[in-house]
């Protein structure tokens, strides 16, 4: 039969409390010694100052996974040694006889939409009367919202003339440009326009240079406490992975920001098709009279083939039987 159901937790013997207890108080002392040791390490610093070795951060560069920084940039804080330690806790042995509630707190909070950084692009081609007076409006317009010409290519031949232009606005003006080539009175044939999110990417690249930046620092401040050649080298060479890896990152930021903040529209202004008619009558036209300058220019040639092509004729003519016989009737 449905309905609640009350269980009753088991008995515990004593001796059983009294072992369990005997041993979290064997644990907790002896965690004292390594707290102890763990202070006389890093050149004098607390353990909970101290950035890691040396030797342990040599190891994380044999691979591509930078796993000294896995524990700190998963949390979005500079790794230490306490947090580093392989050394279980004592919070850590004790929550495996537990159950706890999760941490929310460890959650982290949802990005603002004005936090978010979407990169905006688009594709859009026009029919017009006229491609120059179009290029004119896209000039002026573009003028006004702050952009400029990142490639501007013109393609002409007797049949059309188009342009493929390649611009970038600010994000903010990135529809009003829509808007206003969408309202100019010419007539659209194609549009594609498309967003990409990178927050992600962005707060990730953020996060892991800050996280360096502070490793970078401690570095700094161990190279100045450093006794021994081998260590000051060594620290040397870290230090100097180490911003390399910063100048990369920060690389890659510059051009997230850029392609952020400045939206891609490539409009690709071409001819009508009673435009074209006419170009193509106008080139019928330039054809014809073409021709008849290039007649006039060699006319003392025609004149010659005229003159040999009569003499031809007659010639042909004497040479034929019923030619012959009709002069003789004469």
């Amino acid at each position: 039969m449905p309905g609640i159901q009350i269980q009753q937790p088991a008995r515990v013997s004593c001796p059983l409390v009294l072992m369990r207890l005997y041993v979290i108080i064997i644990a907790v002392c002896s965690l004292f010694p390594l707290a102890a040791c763990n202070q006389r390490e890093g050149f004098g610093l607390p353990a909970q100052d101290a950035p890691p070795s040396v030797e342990v951060i040599g190891k994380g560069q044999s691979g591509k996974d930078e796993s000294y920084f896995a524990a700190s940039e998963s949390a979005g804080q500079p790794a230490t040694l306490s947090n580093m330690s392989s050394e279980p806790s004592v919070q850590s042995r004790s929550a495996n006889s537990q159950v706890t509630a999760p941490d929310m707190s460890a959650v982290p909070p949802a990005v603002s939409a004005d936090k978010q950084k979407i990169i905006r692009t688009g594709d859009l081609s026009l029919k017009t009367a006229d491609v120059n007076t179009s290029k004119i409006f896209i000039d002026t317009l573009l003028f006004k919202l702050g952009g400029y010409y990142e490639s501007e290519n013109l393609h002409s031949d007797d049949r059309f003339i188009f342009y493929d232009l390649r611009v970038r606005v600010p994000l903010i003006h990135f529809d009003t440009l829509l808007a206003g080539l969408e309202g100019s009175g010419n007539e659209i044939t194609s549009k594609n326009i498309r967003a990409q999110d990178v927050t992600e990417e962005f707060v990730d690249i953020e996060t892991r240079i800050n996280t360096k930046r502070e490793y970078l620092s401690r570095f700094r401040e161990l190279l100045v406490r450093a006794k021994t050649v081998k260590d000051i080298l060594e620290i040397e060479q870290q230090i100097r992975v180490l911003q390399e890896e910063i100048e990369n990152r920060e690389g890659r930021l510059n051009y997230l920001k850029d392609q952020v903040n400045f939206s891609t529209l490539q409009p690709e202004p071409e001819d009508s098709f009673g435009e074209e008619v006419k170009k193509s009558l106008a080139a019928g036209w330039t054809s014809l009279v073409n021709l008849l300058l290039w007649l006039i220019s060699v006319w003392h040639l025609l004149l010659l083939l005229i003159a040999g092509g009569t003499v031809l004729l007659i010639w042909i003519r004497r040479r034929t039987p019923g030619s012959v016989s009709r002069l003789r009737k004469k």
